[in-house]
């Protein structure tokens, strides 16, 4: 039976793991304020969670991602739904950093978006090839489900090239 994932039960993760961003970010000395956006649906439509002003008085847009996988994969969403076409998130945010948390590891992913986006089309022909491409049902609120389409791809691809847009960190 094909494993159908549950939109309700993902926002529930999706928070906690928003929360402890939030933490993490309030926490850091280099943040000197966090606008919260994630309610605004202009915002939403861009696919940004948060603004995060600097210490040096940059404003950054940053997008959260929490995933339960210990498999060490990570997910790049490319399609939201096939159904609809609509683009995935990786491909449409305007967020300049995504923050991507394994909860279950405590472990941080900080991206460059536009480097990461760059990376992944590079890697994106090698990856058709090695069978990361995955097409997960998805149950909406309503009980209908709908298909994403993404990669899952072994995060330690991207340690052992260790970019310099790309920071890891543990969080308690």
């Amino acid at each position: 039976m094909e494993k159908i994932h549950n939109f309700k039960e993902s926002l529930v993760i999706g928070e906690l793991g928003e929360v402890k961003i939030l933490d993490y970010l309030q926490r850091s000395t280099a943040v000197e304020n966090i606008i919260d956006v994630r309610d605004n649906k202009m915002y939403r439509d861009i696919d940004v969670d948060l603004l995060v002003q600097m210490a040096t008085g940059m404003e950054l847009k940053l997008e959260i991602k929490t995933d339960t996988y210990k498999s060490g994969n990570m997910y790049y969403e490319t399609i939201s739904a096939e159904e609809t076409g609509s683009i995935g998130g990786f491909e449409k945010t305007q967020a300049n950093y995504m923050f991507y948390y394994f909860i279950n590891l405590r472990t941080l992913y900080i991206l460059g978006m536009k480097e990461y986006r760059n990376w992944f089309g590079s890697k994106k022909e090698e990856f058709d090839f090695l069978g990361y491409q995955k097409k997960p049902k998805n149950a909406r609120w309503n009980g209908s489900t709908y298909t994403s389409v993404g990669y899952a791809f072994p995060v330690s691809i991207l340690e052992n090239e260790n970019p310099k847009w790309m920071r890891k960190v543990y969080l308690n």
